[in-house]
């Protein structure tokens, strides 16, 4: 600031405090006054910030009052939060002159007032004018307050830092030595274990195929246990259908030397759907069967007594029903329900030859739900297993027959060949024809030590070169291989004996821990009847394709099922039983 002002402003202060000391009459204390002095010290700043004190009002100069309410200075303050900055403009400018003639004029009307306001009032004046003239810049609100340490707290802190280096380093060189002891360690195993795992390099994957024998196994056992628990709920589903007491009269499965009855998957086929027949005309159910032998002779009654005996029945009313084949289209609108069944087989006893599976047609019955439940809940698997278990059983003469039969490994790799037309069984029609070397590679690949060989077949020809290709496993059963249906067409053959061995046979692949398929129901029935579901595979086309008792139904349905293009399934009655709403 020019110096003519200050001192201007300077010369009169005594004279203004004397003035204003005589007005209010009062002296100030000492200790005030060296208070005052105090707080301009020079420790504190030398702007003009500095020279603000407390309680300070401005007069009006000219038509605008000065605001003198500022803050108090605090000598023992660490920071301070600064007014907006003048631009003040260089020592040289011009501006100064007509900055210190304007200042002057407004430093005049301030004389009248005592020291402490003349003092105040110079700073406020003077940052206010400079403000309006040269304009300010923006405050910088950063606190100017430091924090300092001792030099003692920086020794510490310094020590605090160098142990915590120290001991991080600590860490990673016991960190990297445990590291290096390691590989150390499995250098030395790598140099012990080299042979041994050598020997597992060459050895690994027939492990790998028994490890994973054993895994499919036991899941095979698992499913197993679960399925023999649902099972039980199965049987008792069928021995809540069979009536506590019947109508009078006998439904009878007819398999006599007057009729072809077809092979051994035809007439369980016809019991079954004889069975359920019974059933829904609650007329009690019996089994007459001699064709080419009595069916006694091999199978014995186990929960149900299913035998018919013809010298009961000499002198009662009678009647034949050959429902087989296209014959058994007759009785198709009774079977599916649009006519009373009862009515059509109304004699006393029905002799009944039938050889489809009629499940499907009997499914579409109004009211088949209530009246026999088990053939609407169960899978074509679940009720031929079912049935079979509780009508049959090993008799004695073929219990002794399968106890005959001599195996030498725990398990058994079995395969039904259906080949048709052969030597062995001229007059059949042709039916396999893929090439054995399929099913020759399959069971190559089989552990020896575990498995026996078994070949059911109706051609002479392929149990022969199983024999020669598998001298040491291959397992037979005792008997000629023979159509049961077709023996009475040849002479000089043993009718018992081919009736036992296709029974050897049939209970050879029920108890198979492999079976291979191919399109025969003599297999299939096999299959339903099986105690298990693991390792089963069909044959069809150039492939061996894993199957189970629930889709075979699906690979081969012709073999068992009544042909489609003769019984359609219906799956809706006709309207008018419908309006009766009754089971007929």
């Amino acid at each position: 600031m020019p110096s003519t002002s200050v001192a201007f402003f300077f010369g009169n202060l005594d004279k203004t405090l004397r003035t204003s000391l005589s007005v209010t009459g009062e002296k100030e204390k000492p200790e005030e006054e060296d208070t005052r002095r105090r707080r301009i010290s020079q420790d504190e700043h030398h702007s003009t910030e500095d020279l603000l004190l407390p309680d300070v009002t401005q007069s009006s100069i000219g038509e605008e009052p000065v605001n003198t309410n500022l803050p108090q200075v605090d000598a023992g303050r660490q920071s301070l939060t600064r007014r907006d900055r003048v631009k003040w403009p260089p020592a040289d400018d011009k501006q100064w002159e007509a900055f210190d003639d304007d200042l002057d004029k407004i430093l005049e009307g301030t004389l009248i007032e005592d020291v402490d306001k003349k003092i105040a009032a110079l700073s406020k004046i003077a940052y206010t004018v400079g403000k309006e003239w040269f304009g300010t810049a923006k405050a910088d609100n950063k606190s100017n307050e430091q924090t300092t340490s001792s030099r003692r707290q920086r020794e510490i802190e310094t020590l605090r830092k160098e142990k915590s280096e120290a001991s991080q380093g600590s860490i990673r060189r016991q960190t990297m030595k445990n590291s290096l002891d390691s590989l150390r360690l499995l250098n030395c195993s790598l140099l012990v274990l080299y042979p041994a795992l050598l020997c597992l390099y060459w050895y690994l994957p027939p492990l790998q195929t028994i490890l994973k024998g054993n895994d499919a196994i036991s899941s095979a056992k698992s499913q197993d246990e679960a399925r023999t628990l649902s099972l039980i709920t199965n049987h008792e589903l069928l021995l809540n259908s069979v009536p506590k007491s019947y109508n009078n009269g006998f439904i009878v499965y007819a398999c006599s030397k007057d009729h072809s009855c077809g092979g051994w998957s035809d007439r369980l086929s016809g019991i079954l759907s004889v069975f359920v027949i019974s059933l829904i005309t609650k007329q009690q159910f019996l089994i007459h069967h001699n064709n080419p032998c009595l069916l006694a002779d091999f199978l014995a009654p186990k929960e149900y007594d299913w035998r018919y005996n013809s010298s009961n029945f000499v002198k009662t009313d009678k009647k034949n029903y050959v429902l087989l084949n296209r014959k058994s289209l007759r009785a198709k609108k009774y079977l599916s329900g649009e006519k009373n069944l009862t009515k059509y087989f109304k004699s006393h006893i029905n002799l009944i030859h039938m050889n489809w599976d009629f499940t499907d047609v009997i499914r579409s019955r109004p009211h088949i739900g209530s009246e026999v439940p088990w053939i609407t809940k169960l899978h074509f698997a679940d009720i031929y297993k079912e049935l079979y278990n509780y009508l049959f059983k090993p008799s004695e003469t073929l219990s002794r027959a399968l106890k005959s039969q001599i195996r030498y490994r725990p398990k058994t790799a079995c395969a039904h060949i259906r080949i048709g037309k052969s030597p062995t069984i001229p007059n059949d029609p042709p039916r396999h024809q893929q090439p054995l070397e399929i099913l020759w590679n399959f069971l190559d690949i089989l552990d020896k030590n575990v498995y026996d060989i078994f070949i059911a077949t109706d051609d002479d020809r392929v149990v022969k070169r199983a024999t020669n290709r598998y001298p040491k496993n291959i397992v037979n059963t005792d008997g000629k291989i023979g159509h049961i249906d077709a023996i009475l067409q040849r002479k000089n053959l043993d009718q018992q004996d081919i009736f036992l061995k296709m029974m050897m046979d049939f209970y050879a692949l029920i108890n198979c821990d492999i079976l291979i398929l191919t399109e025969s129901g003599f297999g299939i029935m096999a299959a339903y009847i099986r105690n298990s579901d693991s390792g089963l595979y069909c044959w069809r086309g150039s492939e061996l394709n894993p199957c189970s008792r629930y889709t075979i139904h699906h690979m081969f349905p012709w073999p068992v099922l009544a042909p489609p293009e003769y019984f359609p399934v219906e799956r809706r009655v006709s309207q008018k039983i419908r309006k009766k709403g009754k089971s007929v």
